[in-house]
């Protein structure tokens, strides 16, 4: 992985983790103005941030190394899956015990329904029966929904040549927009927003990488870069998941961040930057339930400052810690696993339909 692109997934990841702090705490955030606000004005664009690298990521690998259509989908399932898998489970059994764990105010009050957890599981937007908003049971879960959506189209744009993909997915991806964005209904609403064309933004900036047209000189890409990091700071707090005000803005950080990726790498301390990379998709999934325990647990003390830092730093050390031991236990093993499945069913398949491609393969050289 790209150092730089390392070190801002896990900038991301931390970025929405820090705006949900602030959300859960609330007025008690106060006591360190304006570091919460600044939180509120970047925190959301983390998402954003995600959906451009995820773009990038996805076409740069497949450049790489040649996947087919189902090498593809199997790894990205076996990546994402199991791990919110495991986050949903998680959050069933502590909807089960206490109904207000994750704060009403905030996530809501998840509805233990069978048929709306297991359209979450199979990422399917569905409302969410107590807000009627399209979120999953574990709230968030809306961005795996429309990082499956983007796997899908990607995954379609295997089966052509590599320089026709990049123009198969924008195709595909720009007829669902407009389709679901002026004649469709109900679930399919949910992908007629524009924050889905930040994926391809992260496309083309993958195939300017792939073609060696990336490379700024360092004073111009650290301009670009502070430019962009400051102004959706600076913009308002507002939550807006929008591709125009926070799409362009990421997709600027990280193409001015791969011209600054060699110099970051004499920078050693920022190694830890990068490991925190590594493990970002833990983080994003795990830190709802950290804060919100930890927030319980402050409730308790009086509201001072002091208690506020302490439940501050706890849930720092504690995220990165379950972080780091749901990366090596869950993800990793259980995205091996699953690898080894979907290829032994690869196989089997090959297997069982080997005769009738042969047949095939006969005709045509009659």
């Amino acid at each position: 992985m790209i150092y730089s692109i390392q070190i801002l997934r896990a900038f991301a990841a931390w970025a929405v983790a820090m705006l949900h702090f602030v959300q859960i705490y609330g007025s008690s955030g106060n006591y360190f103005q304006p570091i919460p606000k600044a939180f509120n004005g970047f925190g959301a664009g983390g998402v954003d941030l995600f959906f451009v690298i995820s773009g990038f990521v996805m076409f740069v690998t497949t450049r790489e190394k040649p996947y087919s259509p189902f090498e593809f989908i199997s790894n990205r399932i076996a990546r994402i899956a199991p791990a919110y898998y495991f986050v949903t489970v998680v959050a069933i059994f502590v909807v089960y015990i206490d109904k207000n764990f994750f704060l009403s105010r905030w996530m809501g009050t998840p509805l233990l329904d069978f048929q709306f957890i297991l359209k979450s599981l199979l990422f399917i937007p569905t409302p969410n029966p107590p807000s009627g908003l399209y979120m999953p049971f574990f709230t968030l879960g809306w961005t795996l929904n429309y990082e499956m959506f983007f796997y899908i189209l990607f995954t379609i744009s295997l089966f052509f040549k590599k320089n026709h993909q990049f123009f198969v997915t924008s195709l595909l991806m720009i007829s669902i927009y407009l389709l679901c964005s002026n004649y469709a209904s109900g679930s399919l609403t949910y992908y007629g927003k524009n924050i889905i064309f930040e994926f391809l933004l992260g496309i083309f900036i993958g195939s300017l990488y792939i073609n060696n047209k990336y490379k700024l000189p360092f004073s111009i890409g650290i301009c670009i870069f502070l430019g962009s990091f400051l102004f959706v700071i600076l913009r308002g707090s507002k939550v807006a998941n929008d591709l125009f005000s926070d799409g362009i803005p990421a997709a600027l950080m990280v193409f001015s961040s791969l011209s600054l990726s060699e110099n970051l790498k004499k920078f050693k301390y920022l190694n830890f930057f990068s490991h925190l990379g590594d493990i970002s998709y833990s983080t994003y999934l795990l830190h709802p339930f950290i804060f919100c325990l930890i927030y319980k647990i402050f409730l308790l003390f009086n509201n001072t400052r002091m208690n506020f830092l302490i439940a501050f730093i706890v849930s720092i050390i504690l995220l990165y810690f379950t972080s780091l031991l749901s990366y090596y236990i869950i993800e990793k093993n259980s995205s091996i696993f699953l690898k080894h499945v979907f290829n032994s069913l690869k196989i089997k398949i090959t297997i069982s339909f080997q005769p009738l491609i042969d047949n095939y393969k006969k005709r045509l050289t009659k």
